[in-house]
């Protein structure tokens, strides 16, 4: 994400080569808040992405996989004024994207 700056660094060795997808640490600007963001996933044929916007990841079972999510310790600061920030027509592009999934997906809630 354009508005996502990393703090700390990413052990690429360290994370679990026996899930499909890791998890990371999402700072406010502040720092007084956080949520885990699960979208860092391994190379894997099949993965699909549905919606533009608040999108859904789907990611096949890998052969011998333990668990389907492992956690990392990437913690990344999550700053306002980014792109679409600056774009100035943020929730209008947002409108858009939500009509067009609307309109391909009608019974989604």
């Amino acid at each position: 994400d354009a508005d996502f700056t990393p703090i700390t660094g990413l052990d690429r060795s360290s994370l679990s080569q026996s899930c499909s997808r890791a998890t990371y640490t999402i700072t406010s600007e502040s720092g007084d808040f956080s949520r885990v963001q699960d979208w860092m996933y391994r190379n894997v044929p099949g993965v699909r992405m549905d919606r533009r916007t608040h999108q859904t990841l789907y990611t096949p079972t890998l052969p011998g996989q333990a668990v389907y999510q492992c956690s990392s310790d990437l913690v990344a600061n999550d700053y306002s004024g980014g792109y679409q920030d600056k774009s100035g027509n943020k929730a209008r592009n947002y409108i858009n994207w939500l009509t067009q999934d609307l309109e391909e997906l009608p019974g989604d809630k």
